[in-house]
C-alpha cells in the first residue's frame, strides 16, 4: 500500500507516481488557481528541475490552473537548492516580481514537494498553503457535506 500524501504547511510531499500523481498535481493547481480567482489574481510563473517528474507535475498543475482561467507563464527549466525553502528560491521569487505573476510554483530536487511564490517574490507562508490543501482535501459541496 502506498503512503499517505502529506500536504502541509510547507506544500505537498509525495511519491511521483505513486501518491503524487498527475490528477492530484491538477487538482491542486486547480485549487490554487480558483483561489487566484476569487481573489482577482490570473497569472502564475511555473517552472521545473531537470528530472522526468519534473515535466510532468509541471504540465498537471498548468492544466488546472488553466482549467480555471488563469495564465500560465512557463519558465522551462529553473534550478532549485535541495530543499524549496524562502533562502534556495531567490531565481524564481526575482522572476515572479519581473514577469509580474502573482504566484510561482517550485518544485524540490527528489520530487516530492511543491512550494509557492506570492506575486510580491515572496514564498507562501503557511497559513495560505494550508488554506489551500483544506480547500483541496475537503472539497465541500456547499450543503456541508465532503465531495469525496
Amino acid at each position: 500500500m502506498a503512503e499517505e500524501l502529506i500536504i502541509s504547511i510547507s506544500g505537498m510531499r509525495g511519491l511521483v507516481g505513486e501518491n503524487l500523481t498527475d490528477s492530484i498535481a491538477v487538482d491542486y493547481g486547480r485549487a490554487f488557481g480558483t483561489f487566484l480567482k476569487n481573489s482577482k489574481l490570473m497569472s502564475v510563473c511555473i517552472g521545473q528541475d531537470s528530472r522526468p517528474s519534473g515535466q510532468m507535475l509541471k504540465s498537471a498543475v498548468t492544466v488546472g490552473l488553466c482549467a480555471v482561467g488563469i495564465d500560465v507563464i512557463d519558465l522551462g527549466l529553473v534550478t532549485t537548492a535541495p530543499e524549496p525553502t524562502a533562502g534556495n528560491l531567490n531565481e524564481l521569487c526575482e522572476v515572479v516580481k519581473t514577469k509580474q505573476a502573482e504566484i510561482g510554483f517550485a518544485q524540490d530536487p527528489d520530487a516530492d514537494r511543491l512550494a509557492i511564490v506570492n506575486e510580491t517574490g515572496t514564498c507562501i507562508g503557511e497559513e495560505y498553503t494550508l488554506a489551500l490543501a483544506a480547500k483541496l482535501v475537503a472539497r465541500d459541496t456547499g450543503d456541508g457535506r465532503r465531495d469525496t
